[in-house]
């Protein structure tokens, strides 16, 4: 007899989790040395008009920019993109104790080396993440760092798994993307031994919110069995999946 009171089977499809993160996404602001939402009517945003390679020298000559600003546009480059508190976490290893991270943060953005991203999520949860900017790529090649260039056209979809991608390699102190693969791509694949010793990042919170915890562990057990390495990245990743609540309005 059939079970009347069984959870109903939840189909997997290719990057559910993207399409996920996505569909929670309320609304996405942008921030650059051009583009301000923070400035108020009294305030002139720090560069004006063209940004050229001369802009970035001159910020460097003066020493309004340093190289604990040069510190952060590098793990930038290295990783693709980075949220605050990964910024922050990374930074504190290499600065003395009492610097002001945020404010060198702040400065990166406001002098274009970097620019954020903020995405606000449906139950009102935020999340800050930065890229590099014109200035950064511009200093990239004063120093003679390959720049690890991104297009600028990519989707916010696109920047949220660079950014879950790079949650790992901040974790084990890796630059190496080879072999790193997100669980989502692999979805209805027939042969999974091609992923043998390589590694596939999941998010665990996403699958007990979608109800398909089940198929999940399923498929991380088969791919454990062939020596791939599946990694739960949801405790790092510092998205806030709750469900959005009922704003009661006071008057």
């Amino acid at each position: 007899m059939e079970d009347l009171y069984a959870p109903p089977i939840v189909m997997i499809r290719k990057k559910y989790e993207t399409a996920f993160l996505f569909n929670k996404i309320k609304h996405v602001t942008g921030t650059r040395y051009n583009i301000r939402p923070d400035l108020d009517d009294l305030r002139e945003a720090e560069v004006s008009g063209l940004y050229t390679k001369e802009t970035t020298a001159g910020f460097f000559r003066a020493y309004t920019l340093t190289p604990v600003h040069m510190g952060l546009v590098k793990f930038i480059n290295k990783y693709g993109f980075l949220s605050m508190n990964q910024l922050i976490s990374l930074g504190e290893r290499a600065v003395w104790p009492g610097t002001d991270l945020n404010n060198i943060i702040y400065q990166c953005v406001a002098y274009g080396l970097l620019f954020k991203n903020q995405i606000l999520f449906d139950n009102y949860a935020t999340i800050d993440l930065f890229g590099l900017d014109t200035g950064g790529y511009f200093a990239l090649e004063e120093v003679g760092t390959k720049q690890n260039k991104l297009l600028y056209t990519q989707g916010i979809d696109e920047r949220l798994n660079i950014y879950r991608k790079a949650v790992y390699l901040v974790r084990y102190n890796n630059s190496q993307t080879k072999n790193i693969y997100m669980l989502e791509d692999i979805i209805g694949e027939v042969n999974l031994k091609s992923y043998t010793e390589k590694t596939l990042l999941f998010d665990s919170k996403i699958a007990k919110i979608l109800n398909i915890e089940q198929q999940i562990s399923e498929m991380v057990s088969e791919l454990n069995s062939i020596g791939a390495r599946v990694v739960d990245i949801s405790n790092e990743c510092g998205f806030n999946l709750d469900t959005p609540t009922a704003v009661t309005n006071i008057t």
